[in-house]
């Protein structure tokens, strides 16, 4: 025997469903609980105040700060901000002058180029009223003055005192290809930090025995330029200080750094 409920009766249970909800959420919606489930407070309500605006903060109680602009003005919070403007139809503007573009004509300016003359006047050196000296042997009654105003003895050792410090190996940089100036006219390329180098601004450059070019840097260390590569030597690698002043090789290719904290000698 096979049972197939009412049709009927199951919409009976529907629409007395429908009227019991609604008559329920009305109810709850009357006034705001003064604690929520669980324990925790209700939430705080704020009559809207548009005319006076608010200086005291509802739920913190702290003094809320008035908003200032750039010019020094307090601007009203809460309070509608009336804008005025003016309205501009595209045919009453006047048509913007127009100027034909001139090509301008490049002129080649000359540079620091001198005719050598044919016949250069030379003029002979008295070796009568010429003084010298040996080395070493009779000057040392000649003196000289540094940059800090001390007088240092020539013809004499200086005796120095340093340490040796192991290098570490400075990882090589490729070059990227010299650029050209755009109003360049004499085809003068020049590299930069976005070639390679670590920093744009030097103090000494020097040219060593090898052909390589280094450079004292400021704030950039010793900088080996060998045509393709950039070395940048720095006190991570050993040397005294990150601003070279004076670069110098000696007769055994050691390459002589002017530093502020000192004198470096880098060996290769």
């Amino acid at each position: 025997m096979m049972y197939y409920p009412d049709s009927t009766s199951n919409y009976r249970l529907s629409f007395l469903l429908i009227p019991i909800l609604v008559c329920s959420c009305i109810g709850s919606g009357d006034r705001i609980p003064d604690e929520i489930q669980g324990g925790l407070p209700g939430p705080v309500v704020v009559d809207l105040n548009v005319e006076a605006g608010y200086t005291i903060n509802a739920v913190t109680g702290d003094t809320i700060q008035p908003l200032v602009n750039s010019y020094g003005d307090t601007i009203s919070t809460g309070i509608p901000i009336k804008l005025t403007g003016t309205t501009t139809y595209r045919n009453s503007e006047l048509e913007p002058l127009a100027q034909t573009l001139i090509h301008p004509t490049p002129v080649r300016v000359d540079g620091n180029i001198h005719e050598i003359p044919g016949e250069i006047k030379a003029i002979p050196v008295n070796m009568e009223r010429l003084e010298s000296f040996i080395i070493g042997k009779d000057s040392s009654g000649y003196t000289a003055r540094n940059s800090m105003g001390d007088t240092i003895p020539t013809g004499m050792e200086i005796p120095v005192e340093g340490s040796i410090v192991q290098s570490r190996f400075a990882v090589p940089v490729e070059s990227k290809e010299p650029s050209v100036r755009d109003d360049d006219i004499f085809s003068i390329r020049y590299l930069d930090v976005d070639h390679g180098l670590i920093s744009s601004h030097f103090h000494a450059v020097c040219q060593d025995r090898m052909g390589r070019l280094w450079f004292g840097a400021s704030g950039g260390g010793a900088i080996c330029y060998d045509g393709h590569r950039f070395v940048h030597i720095t006190p991570e690698h050993g040397i005294l200080d990150y601003t070279v002043l004076s670069v110098l090789e000696d007769k055994k290719g050691n390459i002589w750094l002017g530093t502020n904290e000192g004198l470096s000698i880098y060996d290769g």
